[in-house]
């Protein structure tokens, strides 16, 4: 049914112990198994089966090799130039998850070790961003609802718990704009601050009958002939 062997490790390529006494099969050089291989299970279902208890299944490091990039490359067969690549580069500090496209690094998700910090499309990531996206972001759709020059698109509702400012950094404002807006619906306000005197298309002033004028600016009563004082008189004394 098979051969036991309990004396000693089994040791291939070598006839020195590569390994520890605890260790029964050691290797030198390269190795070819047809099947697959399972690693703390009797029964692998997939080419390299892993099973154990939680904590780290598996760890990949570069040994004695020094600093530089390790990468994990799935590609199809006789491809190699093209498919996905997990790469965590020990001199930038950042651990990327992207694609080959004929053997160049496409950087799509980067994520700096030592911050957290995210870069999509970015590999010089700032200290002090937390998500820093290249290119245009796309909120509650897929599809651009804008142009490809407006970096951010929202459909749908939006909160904004502080101040926005357009044009500016630092806004005073819930709403701070520098430069004209334009609305094509109605501004409802319960005051205006201002002079008003570049305010368009609006009432400035009431006239009632032929001889009462009021201001819509200032509020000053006009009485225009004699017989005005007669109606303003019933107007306040009614």
């Amino acid at each position: 049914s098979g051969s036991t062997f309990t004396n000693g490790p089994i040791l291939v390529g070598t006839s020195v112990s590569t390994g520890t006494a605890s260790q029964p099969l050691q290797v030198t050089g390269g190795a070819y198994v047809s099947g697959s291989v399972g690693i703390g299970i009797a029964n692998p279902e997939n080419p390299l089966h892993i099973s154990g208890s939680p904590g780290t299944l598996l760890r990949l490091d570069g040994g004695g090799a020094g600093t530089g990039t390790r990468d994990i490359v799935i590609t199809e067969f006789n491809t190699p130039a093209y498919g996905g690549i997990i790469r965590y580069d020990s001199i930038a500090d950042l651990f990327t998850v992207g694609t080959l496209e004929n053997s160049v690094v496409q950087y799509a998700l980067n994520i700096a070790r030592a911050t957290g910090n995210v870069g999509v499309g970015y590999t010089q990531l700032n200290s002090t961003v937390k998500l820093a996206v290249a290119g245009t972001t796309l909120i509650n759709t897929n599809t651009l609802t804008g142009t490809a020059s407006q970096p951010l698109q929202v459909t749908g509702g939006a909160y904004v718990s502080g101040s926005v400012g357009i044009g500016t950094t630092n806004p005073t404002s819930k709403l701070y704009v520098v430069g004209d807006g334009y609305f094509t619906g109605v501004v409802t306000a319960t005051s205006f601050s201002g002079s008003g005197t570049n305010l368009t298309d609006i009432v400035t002033s009431i006239v009632a009958g032929t001889n009462i004028t009021v201001s819509g600016s200032t509020g000053q009563v006009t009485i225009n002939a004699a017989g005005g004082l007669d109606i303003l008189e019933v107007m306040l004394f009614a």
